[in-house]
């Protein structure tokens, strides 16, 4: 799999998407990623699902998913839907009792003005759940799942998880028993499915244990884990690289060895283990007080630290669906 992410609003604009299109004959590329949860909560395909339909929280940008999925596979695209599971401003104003709420009783509120799902409540995991069996019997080939992960804000002290709440279950605990969930349940439909993680929480347990995310536990729980290994999102000094958003080649290269190093010294000969994708930067970090422009050769770069880290499946993240085509020519 080689790999893009389009927006839905890019993917059903069928001008927008013709070009894309023929991008994407004229390359490497074989994969595309298609919001059908968005970070905003928006389910942008028709969809039946229970709660959906209860909730209303559809907001429709691919008019005919069947037609969009017909097309691709015919030019043989793997078609992946994502799902931005609990960061989410619909569902959470919609059903307050499924979001994660404050000590004084407000919704919560992250730093970037986002609401949250509470993943310890049952009806917030189904909702999630049924969306992507929903995904999984439209045709998708694959369904992934993003911001599987609780809050970062430090904001997050001021929710009160409860013992009735939690059934004495820690975070990491409620997210691995909900993938393995989900993934018993796609195994049967004959689905690929995949989890994306924070790149840091590879190799550190405080990261793991904040966000929920234990990295060679869910490997085990999905066919694919995609750690978002970008440069620009590792602090200074990571991997003893001074800037590590100036050297692509070098950080995601130490990133999968490091992930390669995790899951050997865990490694269980009875378990299941998915494969490691890595999502890789197509975006410049101009946020960051010393950064670079990425283009062609920091795409090339990344690509080759990959392949020489010993993988050879890998997907870009450009939050509006705008790549540099040059870079995915044939080499």
């Amino acid at each position: 799999m080689k790999g893009i992410y389009l927006p839905a609003y890019v993917a059903g604009n069928d001008e927008k998407f013709d070009v894309i299109f023929e991008n994407i004959k004229n390359s490497e590329i074989n994969s595309i990623i298609v919001d059908i949860k968005d970070e905003l909560g928006r389910i942008t395909i028709d969809c039946d699902a229970e709660i959906v339909k209860e909730l209303r929280t559809t907001e429709k940008q691919i008019k005919n998913v069947k037609a969009f999925l017909d097309r691709c596979h015919e030019e043989n695209i793997y078609v992946v839907a994502r799902i931005a599971c609990f960061l989410d401003n619909f569902a959470t104003r919609k059903d307050n009792s499924m979001a994660l709420i404050t000590k004084s009783g407000k919704l919560y509120k992250d730093n970037s003005g986002y609401y949250w799902l509470n993943p310890f409540k049952q009806k917030t995991r189904d909702y999630i759940k049924q969306i992507a069996l929903f995904a999984a019997d439209t045709g998708f080939d694959e369904i992934q799942f993003d911001y599987f992960r609780f809050s970062t804000d430090r904001g997050l002290r001021q929710v009160e998880f409860t013992e009735e709440e939690t059934g004495g279950l820690s975070r990491i605990e409620v997210l691995t028993n909900f993938a393995q969930e989900v993934y018993e349940e796609l195994v049967k439909k004959d689905v690929f499915f995949s989890i994306d993680v924070y790149g840091s929480i590879i190799n550190s347990y405080r990261d793991q244990w904040s966000i929920g995310q234990d990295y060679p536990n869910l490997i085990k729980y999905c066919d694919y884990i995609c750690p978002m290994i970008y440069p620009s999102h590792y602090a200074n000094g990571t991997f003893s690289i001074e800037v590590p958003d100036l050297k692509p080649y070098e950080t995601i290269y130490n990133a999968l060895k490091t992930s390669n190093t995790v899951i050997e010294k865990s490694y269980d000969y009875s378990a299941h283990y998915g494969k490691v994708r890595p999502w890789l930067q197509a975006f410049t970090a101009n946020w960051l007080q010393d950064y670079m422009v990425y283009e062609k050769e920091q795409y090339r770069e990344q690509i080759k630290a990959a392949e020489e880290a010993g993988f050879n499946e890998w997907i870009f993240w450009q939050g509006g669906g705008s790549y540099k085509w040059e870079s995915f020519l044939y080499q």
